[in-house]
């Protein structure tokens, strides 16, 4: 016998229907959350490339994992705070990055499960894990036994960081970069553009 979607009874067991529902949603979510990561790596890049330091090339990093995202970004941030930023832009990154790091690996587990006996509480997920994700002596697999309501919960997470990622962007396309006085006076006398730092929209020259 096979379902509605031609699988197979015993592929996997019987799987409440509400299952296959929460994986879906966090698929779905997981791939905005990917594609809105990209979205700030480009505009931080931007940023960077305006202050000065940052390799021109915006979207040579378009299709790369996560991972590099996240470290690009990271860099990044590091290398505004050294030119000017408060720390306040850091700090705002940061805290997306880091709850976004813990969201998709946590979909990691979601997606590369096998659910091959499921139950509700907990539901029980198993893979094989690469070398240096497993217990030092244990066994190359990884097992991921999650209850419904911690799903559930990471669908919110999701919701919540796509949520802040779209909040974040517009703050970091608004850091202006400005000259300060004596990158002005300094470059008039050699008649070249001043380099740049940060600054907020229409703040004056510090």
């Amino acid at each position: 016998m096979s379902d509605e979607y031609g699988i197979p009874d015993n592929m996997f067991g019987y799987v409440p229907p509400e299952v296959y529902d929460i994986v879906g949603r966090i698929t779905m979510l997981a791939a905005v959350l990917d594609m809105k990561l990209q979205h700030l790596t480009e505009a931080l890049h931007t940023l960077a490339f305006a202050v000065g330091g940052a390799d021109d090339a915006v979207f040579a990093r378009a299709g790369d994992s996560r991972t590099a995202l996240i470290k690009c970004c990271r860099k990044t941030v590091e290398h505004l705070a050294a030119a000017g930023d408060s720390g306040s832009l850091r700090a705002e990154v940061c805290a997306f990055l880091d709850g976004a790091e813990a969201a998709l690996n946590e979909r990691n587990d979601v997606v590369h499960s096998v659910w091959s006996n499921p139950r509700t509480d907990p539901l029980y997920g198993w893979r094989y894990a690469r070398p240096k994700q497993r217990d030092e002596g244990g066994p190359p697999v990884r097992s991921y036994l999650p209850s419904v309501q911690q799903l559930k919960d990471l669908i919110g997470t999701f919701v919540a960081l796509i949520n802040h990622v779209q909040q974040l962007l517009p703050i970091v396309s608004g850091f202006t970069p400005l000259p300060t006085d004596a990158q002005w006076g300094q470059a008039h006398r050699k008649g070249k553009s001043p380099h740049l730092t940060i600054g907020r929209p229409g703040a004056a020259p510090s």
